[in-house]
This record gives structure tokens, C-alpha cells and sequence, in this order.
């Protein structure tokens, strides 16, 4: 189910593009014409358990990260990443594996690209949307650092307490943001 959202995400990045682009250029506009210079602060909210969230949240990040040091400034953006966990997922369909299965290699994922970006080192770009030919290049001496941090979201905590209910965790997190 991953690679499916990441085709499918692949067959519209020009339109996720066009449209990051457009809310980019509008933040920057605001900034400017209120005569307030505040930070854009980016929040992406992902699931880590299905396979559309869990399969696009890192190609989402990547852009969003790109984009800001193309058209705001060099330095890194605030990004905060909301990520619903699995344990709700995968308690409620137990007969199916791809939830376990797709939160681990989404968390999996994260951590790799999370401490890769911390290696100054570091020179070649080690994203790319490889299943499109004209993969949208950025300039390589931009660093990635996917996030700023995260907030993992769950249904239950450690000690067994539970939100009550599904919406509930939904609203909380709006709530939050």
C-alpha cells in the first residue's frame, strides 16, 4: 500500500506542488503586507500506520523543506510533524499485517532521513521522487532536515489510558494544533 500512495503521489506532485507554492507565495504576502516578520511554521500530520500517509509523509516533508529554503530562506524551516501511531490500527484489524508492517518501515524511514540530517558531511542529495524521470531538483547544497520535531499522537498511553474514543484522539489533536 505504500508504494501505491507513492504513486500515487508521484502522478500528482505538480498539483501538491502548484499548490504548496500558492500558500508559500500567500504566507510570505501576509508576512509583508501585515509588517510583522514571523517564521511560516509548516505542520504536516501523517499517519504511520496505513499506506497513504505512511507512504507519502516523507516525499511531503522533503518538498516542504525544499521549497521554504527555495523561496523564503536558505536556513531551516519550522516544521512540525503530528503522527498518529498504530496501536489503535493494528488492536482494531489484527488479521491484517500491513499496518505493523507499514508503521515500521514509515518509522524506519523517518529515523534514517532524521539522523542522516545530521551528518554534516553529508553532500549528496539522498531524496528523490525516483519514480518520476523529471524528479523536481533542488539546489544539493541545501541541507534537509526533515522536521523540527514531532508529536507522536496515540490512542492509548503506556499505562493503559485511552481517549475514550477515536474522534476523540482526532480532536484532541485539532485542538493541539
Amino acid at each position: 500500500f505504500r508504494m501505491k500512495s507513492r504513486l500515487a503521489f508521484a502522478r500528482k506532485q505538480s498539483d501538491f506542488m502548484g499548490k504548496l507554492i500558492s500558500a508559500i507565495n500567500d504566507l510570505t504576502n501576509v508576512e509583508r503586507n501585515g509588517g510583522v516578520q514571523s517564521p511560516i511554521h509548516y505542520w504536516i500530520v501523517s499517519s504511520c500506520n496505513g499506506g497513504t500517509g505512511s507512504g507519502v509523509v516523507n516525499d511531503v516533508l522533503y518538498y516542504v523543506n525544499m521549497l521554504h529554503k527555495t523561496m523564503v530562506d536558505a536556513g531551516h524551516p519550522k516544521v512540525s510533524l503530528i503522527l498518529y501511531m498504530p496501536k489503535f490500527y493494528i488492536d482494531n484489524n489484527s488479521e491484517n499485517e500491513k499496518y505493523p508492517k507499514n508503521a515500521y518501515a514509515c518509522l524506519n524511514e523517518i529515523e534514517t532521513f532524521q539522523c542522516l540530517s545530521k551528518n554534516p558531511e553529508k553532500t549528496m542529495p539522498y531524496h528523490r521522487l525516483a519514480v518520476r524521470p523529471d524528479y523536481v531538483t533542488f539546489n544539493d547544497k541545501h541541507s534537509y532536515r526533515p522536521f523540527e520535531y514531532c508529536i507522536p499522537v496515540d490512542y492509548q498511553t503506556d499505562a493503559g489510558n485511552v481517549m475514550g474514543s477515536i474522534d476523540n484522539m482526532y480532536n484532541n489533536t485539532a485542538e493541539m494544533l
